[in-house]
């Protein structure tokens, strides 16, 4: 069963930015990233258009980390669909 807040029927790309001390399990997190097509180790095919960054030493202090927050959000927004 699917609930609503599940990402995997969004067909847009995302960017997950999470902090590695924050609140919801870094397992579920990079789930959650897997769920977007992303379960690729290495170069063995293309590559999911969504992004996942953990941040170290970051609970709930992402605004403090826009250093290096930005160039990944600019990264994505930059980034050219891929071609399958």
């Amino acid at each position: 069963m699917r609930l609503a807040s599940d990402p995997a029927p969004a067909k847009a790309p995302m960017v997950l930015i999470h902090g590695d001390a924050d609140g919801v399990r870094l397992d579920h997190i990079s789930e959650v990233f897997r769920s977007k097509g992303d379960e690729i180790f290495g170069d063995l095919r293309p590559r999911s258009e969504s992004r996942l960054a953990i941040l170290p030493k970051t609970h709930s202090t992402l605004m403090d980390k826009l250093d290096v927050i930005v160039p990944i959000v600019n990264d994505f927004l930059d980034a050219h669909p891929m071609t399958q």
